[in-house]
């Protein structure tokens, strides 16, 4: 039984790590289209035109639609550094780039505030992704400990104290979403930043 929990611990940590892999691999795909998209979209002035330049350069239809959103707020995020890089106030910064007429002002005013004031995770991606994968790592070890430890309790043959291997595994999950934490926050996105209808019409 001990061998058989063992392998399918081992058997799902290499699927994650599969799974892992892959995702690294779209999303290093996905900002790929990203980045092109939104140089298109500094060349045409349009989100339209440069979706369809997409679709003609070769690109899945509802791809190109999908990066767009994400392309827009390259470009924004990117013209308010350029903005407060020399000197332009955040308000004034958000007036300029709101008329461009790419995303309503909230979400532009929120931009400007994340690229003036960048949080921790977004100063250093690297390095929490360093930290996020090893944690990981600790917490699903620290989860088959615990799994251990309830079994040795059970069956008699390494008696702790009550509860130890549940708390050992509440203690590993603990661990294994901080370090998922670490390693997804500086890629995640919460805003929503849909572009705007009527810049998608003209």
């Amino acid at each position: 039984m001990d061998s058989l929990r063992l392998i399918l611990f081992i058997g799902g940590g290499g699927i994650l790590a599969i799974i892992g892999l892959v995702a690294a691999l779209v999303y290093r795909q996905q900002r790929q289209a990203v980045s092109r998209a939104a140089e298109l979209l500094h060349q045409c002035g349009s989100p339209q035109q440069a979706q369809q330049q997409l679709v003609a350069e070769g690109m899945d239809p509802q791809q190109a639609v999908s990066v767009m959103p994400r392309a827009v707020e390259q470009v924004i995020a990117e013209s308010a550094a350029r903005l407060l890089g020399q000197g332009v106030t955040e308000a004034d910064a958000v007036g300029q780039l709101v008329g461009t007429g790419l995303l309503p002002q909230k979400v532009v005013a929120d931009l400007v505030r994340d690229v003036a004031h960048p949080t921790w995770f977004q100063r250093h991606p690297f390095v929490s992704v360093m930290l996020g994968l090893p944690l990981m790592a600790l917490g699903a070890a620290t989860m088959f400990g615990g799994l251990v430890l309830r079994d040795g309790n059970r069956s008699g043959k390494f008696v702790t104290f009550p509860f130890a291997g549940a708390l050992t595994i509440m203690l590993g999950i603990f661990v294994f979403v901080m370090g998922l934490t670490f390693a997804a926050v500086p890629f995640a996105r919460f805003r929503d930043t849909s572009v705007n209808s009527e810049s998608q019409n003209r």
